[in-house]
């Protein structure tokens, strides 16, 4: 009878208001750039109308999958960006990123170092040098005992932690990473770079493949060694794909966008036109210089100078002879011995 009349029940006047109060509200349900101001970390997608914060995106990899601010949001409340500016997971996102691009002294490495006492830190520079020195100088781990113990002679304070075999290990893993580190730096700095390679055999007589790399930063040309990789078959695949896995592993996995040239020996593993080293280094980058190594190329030249010489292969197989005669003889070694 109302509807006839045209009036509507009580009921219906109620629900007519309550989806007029849920069309505002998804109407108000919409993203305000003045969200922006003061929150840097706060982003708003536009093709996929989300907002998402781009700290927690980056920093927080093992929430990912159940943050919504870190997979994107449709829930356009002030009070939901608030909620996750206080919450923890993104307070610590923010620290991880002060730790990353805050200035050491503010860190919390930073403030640490502070705070250890000077006489810690001249302990911790003796074992490093001491570590240092047995790197440089290719000596084993056990040395650092006993140059541990010969410092506390001398009157040093060095500590009776830290002077073991395996925290030498230790010190020098760290200082090799941090040249490491020096090393990339320099390189990514600069525009070219050669790469320089050789084999050896170890004392397993296993096959090793040496790279260095030569760079030219501010006028001044280095030559850096790289890596060392053990080549399960000395042909010239596997020996580009061990100068590949140091370079990438290395120095960058772009070095080959800075490569000039390539300096190997002239062997024909390497030096192949068809199938050599340089031949597959240079399949993506033909106009890489290929430079046979001046020491090798003298020492050729030297051998087939002196093939022909009589003299010099007499001289050659008296040396020969006599190394044999005393190398593989203990009797004739020791006799030799008495003669001095």
């Amino acid at each position: 009878m109302l509807r006839w009349l045209g009036q509507t029940s009580g009921g219906e006047k109620r629900n007519e208001a309550g989806d007029e109060d849920i069309n505002r509200e998804m109407k108000k349900r919409e993203f305000y750039a003045k969200w922006l101001t003061g929150r840097e970390w706060l982003v708003f997608d536009h093709e996929n109308v989300v907002m998402f914060c781009q700290d927690c995106a980056i920093c927080d990899e093992k929430n990912k999958k159940r943050i919504n601010f870190v997979v994107g949001t449709t829930n356009f409340k002030v009070e939901a960006v608030k909620d996750h500016e206080s919450s923890r997971s993104h307070q610590e996102s923010l620290r991880i990123k002060t730790a990353k691009t805050g200035r050491m002294e503010e860190s919390l490495a930073g403030r640490s170092l502070a705070l250890l006492k000077t006489s810690e830190l001249e302990k911790m520079q003796l074992l490093f040098r001491n570590a240092h020195t047995i790197g440089k100088k290719g000596r084993p781990f056990t040395d650092f005992a006993w140059m541990c113990e010969v410092d506390r002679k001398k009157g040093l304070k060095i500590g009776e932690t830290y002077t073991n075999d395996y925290q030498a290990k230790e010190f020098i893993h760290y200082i090799a990473e941090e040249e490491r580190r020096k090393m990339r730096a320099r390189l990514s700095d600069g525009k070219f770079i050669s790469v320089m390679s050789d084999g050896s055999l170890d004392s397993a007589v296993m096959e090793e493949e040496m790279v260095y790399v030569r760079s030219a930063s501010e006028g001044k040309v280095k030559v850096d060694f790289v890596g060392v990789k053990a080549v399960s078959k000395p042909d010239a695949t596997n020996i580009a794909e061990a100068v590949c896995s140091i370079m990438e592993s290395g120095v960058s996995t772009d070095w080959k966008n800075k490569l000039v040239a390539i300096t190997t020996d002239g062997a024909s593993v390497m030096t192949g036109v068809n199938n050599g080293v340089v031949t597959k280094l240079r399949a993506d980058r033909p106009n890489v210089l290929g430079i046979h190594c001046m020491a090798h190329k003298l020492e050729l030249a030297f051998s087939d100078g002196i093939r022909k010489n009589v003299m010099a292969r007499k001289v050659e197989d008296l040396l020969s002879g006599l190394y044999t005669l005393y190398h593989k003889s203990g009797v004739n070694r020791a006799s030799l011995k008495q003669l001095n």
